[in-house]
């Protein structure tokens, strides 16, 4: 890694910094301006506030706009049109207070915005209070004109970010609810798709740590260009409460649907570790909906990932009138395609009793497609989610309800949990068919069966909605739930296909696998369903069909009746069977053919993972199955050991401390995961691994990992096991000691001490390194979900000066002392740029970090070492981190990597390890 010179650059950027002032805001309304402000100014608010119309327009760039912990109250005199703040400028940092809409809320008002983010750029709102209210007149049909507590627009709206606030409407009454007219966050339409650059980097809104205590109709709404798909949008770990309340004047458009994360018209989506209540107090809603939500320009896959989302029952409107609707977790509805849905927490009750105020008429887990046939159901995968759905008096309930009249483009549900007194799948549900449905592997748990329900049912009673070629394969059935327990609708055509993965082990007189045995299965109508030859394993697996329902056509006990032959030259064994779920087949015996020993084992693991557990004493592991013979197949054994010395080919069989339980593989090509437990907590253990066939020929020793075991530390230490409380110390990771930053409000960075994410870290900055003489320290920062957390120092820090750092973590000691220096205006500025971690696991989500960088655009490119270019970016700036993806949107594979930092006619240059 090179040195370069910046001293033009630094000048310029350091003059910002020698005019960046504080300067008091007394009065209201107020505007800050290029007129009235310098580059990184900093605008407080002297004291609580009051405005008749709106209070302040932030048209600026790169200052602070800080409430100092105060209220501000606008709007006081029903006027419409009044915004609370207003931000135009770039790099804006709204913060710090409680921002009120002083009407009466029983007041009728249109255009209110507690927060307008108009056409920024890499602007923030972050720990505010904002609060809004009123009617909406009957004439606000467009969206745009309603009350929201912050609202986002602008065809150069790019990478802005809401983060820890707290938001609370107390709209009680909206005329048109299709437009979403009262959402706490709207992001409106008219983004630039040419802003994106990386869709794994790059968003145009970003909503994290957020609570929304109350709102009537939606938490957030993401609207994009409708007819033409635009808009990156991200929400993770916030909190949303919503009720659909509308007790306003009007009568028709009363729906009760409240939303807790909607989205119409976006192209890209990232929603994952949000907790969503809704229904708590009024009529239910859904937790997520969707709705012409397609990946077109940029490709890849929008995920919602690790939600839970819980609604409780809640009446149709404040009346308890009306003749009913839907409580549903997620809604997948209109040209919505290209979504993975995983290991989210979804429960949803419903109660439809006459004497019952609060009621709704059906819940739904998941409910995907729409009326009429008109369905968005292309490259929709479902899997590992828990979906609970309980009806109560007369109420519906469906895990997953599907309508969806396209044949051929995936709709893929697998290793669900689901779990109800209703239906587990209901196919040809509410005004449409269903076409084409697989589920795989799905567990279904049947809570206390209500009278007519079914584990699976197909169309809606009295409507001929049809259904077909819907497969459920591996189902696993629990508590009541029956494989054959399939209901219809009295008119349509309908049918379902249940299968079972028979798996055919066949073996020699001599006890070892025979392997090319031709293998067929013939069914009770004398069709083959089933053929093929043994692997050198001796098996050969495949699904047969074995319960088919059908409206027009009647099952007979010959359905599930079927004949199996398995011939080896002159050799044949033939015998009948039965198959329900819980069919097992016994192992085929030929007696007068000897098996093939098997000689070839398993490739070895390559790519073993491991990070600190969320236990105490945990490691988790991660890798790729390979196979029984080489990369194919299906092998029989992993054997995993661990040390606190180094693992090698040489001592890996003398090691006795082994995994108790490793899961059995998978086929090859699978990933696979488990936890080590009971290990010593922040003590360093090297990990290696065999994989074994069933013919006992290992695999040879896999990669060697290492990694500490985690500690909880939450509390500030643990028993050390003597009797005395362990301590733990972070690791300063940047600025490295001595060097010379290029900022006066560096960022520090220090190594996370475990992988549990509940930890606070205290930084410290002072001018001396006994830190008599503090500059300043920072709150408790919560620790990142990456390996490292960060902090950026909050004050100006002057030139010609050494400054001293550390970090504690919780109550733990201080960490070793580090220092470094701003560079000053009149010295020649040379400085070594840092990417780190190195090496770094992409596998395991860890991502690197170039700093310091200038607070300039400057251009990174990322190649392999042969030359090729997997990276390529434009508009890097500050603490800039890279995910490891390429720009096809995969991960690159482990190695070694070359990145060059282009700043002006300068190169920094140097090598990242993928690991």
């Amino acid at each position: 890694m090179r040195k370069i010179i910046l001293i033009l650059m630094l000048f310029v950027f350091s003059t910002g910094h020698l005019m960046a002032a504080k300067k008091t805001i007394s009065s209201l309304p107020f505007t800050i301006s290029s007129s009235n402000a310098s580059p990184n100014d900093t605008f407080v608010v002297a004291t609580n506030m009051t405005t008749s119309g709106s209070a302040i327009t932030v048209s600026a760039d790169n200052v602070v706009l800080d409430l100092n912990n105060n209220t501000i109250t606008f709007g006081t005199s029903t006027s419409n049109s009044t915004t609370g703040i207003l931000v135009t400028g770039d790099n804006v940092s709204v913060e710090n207070g409680t921002l009120t809409h002083g009407v009466n809320y029983s007041a009728t008002l249109s255009r209110i915005r507690g927060i307008d983010m108009n056409n920024c750029r890499n602007s923030v709102i972050r720990n505010m209070t904002v609060i809004v209210g009123g009617y909406i007149p009957s004439s606000v049909t467009d969206g745009v004109n309603g009350i929201f507590n912050i609202f986002v627009d602008g065809s150069n709206t790019f990478m802005n970010k809401i983060v820890n606030c707290t938001l609370t409407s107390e709209v009680v009454g909206y005329y048109y609810r299709q437009y979403w007219v009262a959402a706490a966050v709207r992001l409106d339409k008219g983004y630039n798709d040419a802003l994106i650059n990386d869709i794994e980097q790059d968003y145009h809104l970003w909503i994290c740590s957020t609570q929304v205590t109350k709102t009537p109709h939606s938490g957030f709404f993401f609207y994009g260009n409708e007819g033409g798909n635009s808009g990156a949008f991200w929400a993770s770990d916030n909190h949303i409460t919503v009720d659909a309340r509308n007790d306003g004047p009007y009568t028709g458009y009363r729906y009760g649907e409240a939303y807790g994360i909607a989205s119409r018209g976006s192209e890209h989506l990232r929603i994952w570790n949000n907790r969503i209540d809704f229904g708590t107090e009024f009529f239910g809603g859904m937790g997520i909906f969707l709705e012409r939500t397609v990946p077109v320009d940029i490709g890849g896959f929008s995920v919602i990932h690790n939600n839970t989302i819980i609604s409780s029952i809640g009446p149709l409107d404040a009346t308890g009138t009306g003749n009913g609707g839907h409580s549903t977790g997620i809604r997948i509805r209109i040209w919505t395609a290209n979504f993975k849905i995983y290991e989210n927490d979804i429960t949803v009750y419903s109660d439809y009793s006459p004497s019952t105020l609060y009621r709704c008429g059906l819940a739904n887990g998941i409910f995907m497609g729409y009326d009429n046939g008109d369905i968005p159901t292309d490259s929709i995968y479902v899997y590992n989610n828990r979906i609970t759905t309980i009806a109560a008096d007369g109420a519906g309930a469906d895990c997953i309800s599907i309508m969806s009249n396209k044949v051929g483009n995936p709709a893929e549900f697998y290793n669900n949990v689901l779990s109800s007194n209703g239906h587990m799948y209901h196919f040809a549900t509410d005004g449409g068919g269903a076409y084409g449905i697989n589920s795989k592997a799905d567990t279904m748990v049947q809570i206390d069966n209500l009278p007519g329900f079914s584990t699976f049912y197909l169309g809606v009673n009295g409507v001929s909605w049809s259904s077909g070629n819907n497969k459920i394969s591996d189902g696993v059935y629990l508590a009541g739930a029956s494989d054959t327990d399939i209901g219809m609708s009295n008119s349509g055509n309908q049918d379902i296909t249940i299968q079972k993965t028979l798996d055919i082990k066949v073996m020699g007189n001599n006890d070892q696998a025979v392997t090319g045995a031709s293998v067929t299965v013939v069914n009770g109508y004398g069709q083959t369903v089933m053929s093929g030859l043994t692997n050198s394993s001796g098996q050969f697996s495949s699904p047969v069909s074995y319960w088919f329902a059908s409206r027009t056509a009647t099952d007979s006990t010959n359905y599930n009746n079927f004949s199996l032959t398995v011939q080896k030259g002159a050799d044949t064994y033939v015998s009948d069977f039965v198959v329900d779920k819980d069919v097992v087949l016994p192992t085929v015996n030929l007696l007068n053919t000897a098996g093939e020993v098997d000689s070839i084992p398993p490739d070895p693991i390559d790519d073993l993972g491991c990070s600190p557990g969320a236990g105490d004493g945990n490691i988790n592991l991660v890798w790729t199955s390979t196979g029984d013979d080489g990369s194919s197949g299906t092998a029989i054994l992993y054997d995993i050991k661990y040390s606190t010395s180094v693992i090698n080919l040489s001592n890996f069989d003398g090691i006795s401390a082994r995994a108790s339980n490793p899961p059995l593989p998978l086929i090859a090509g699978s990933s696979q995961s488990m936890t080590l437990s009971g290990l010593t907590p922040g003590t360093n253990y090297y990990i290696a691994m065999k994989i074994y066939d069933d013919g006992g020929n290992p695999s040879l020793i896999s990669n060697v990992v290492n990694c500490e075991a985690s500690v909880d530390i939450t509390t500030g230490g643990g028993d050390g096991g003597g009797g005395e409380a362990e301590t733990f110390t972070s690791t300063l990771l940047v600025p490295s000691s001595g060097a010379t930053v290029m900022t006066s409000q560096p960022t520090l960075a220090a190594q996370n001490i475990t992988a549990i994410g509940t930890n606070n870290y205290y930084f410290e900055v002072a001018t001396d390194a006994n830190f008599n003489t503090m500059e300043t320290t920072s709150p408790a920062v919560l620790q990142s979900n990456s390996n490292f957390t960060e902090w950026q120092v909050d004050t100006e820090l002057l030139t010609d000066q050494t400054y001293y750092w550390r970090v504690r973590v919780n109550n733990n000691p201080y960490s070793a002392v580090s220092n470094f220096s701003y560079a000053a205006l009149s010295l020649t500025a040379s400085t070594e740029l840092i990417a780190y971690p190195n090496p770094v696991s992409f596998t395991n989500g860890e991502q690197v970090t170039f700093s310091p960088l200038p607070n300039s655009s400057v251009e990174l490119t990322i190649q392999t070492i042969s030359g090729e270019t997997v990276f390529h970016k434009v508009g890097v700036l500050d603490s800039w981190k890279w995910n490891g993806y390429n720009h096809a949107g995969f991960k690159v594979a482990t190695g070694t990597y070359l990145w060059y930092l282009q700043v002006d006619s300068d190169t920094y240059s140097g090598k990242i390890v993928n690991k």
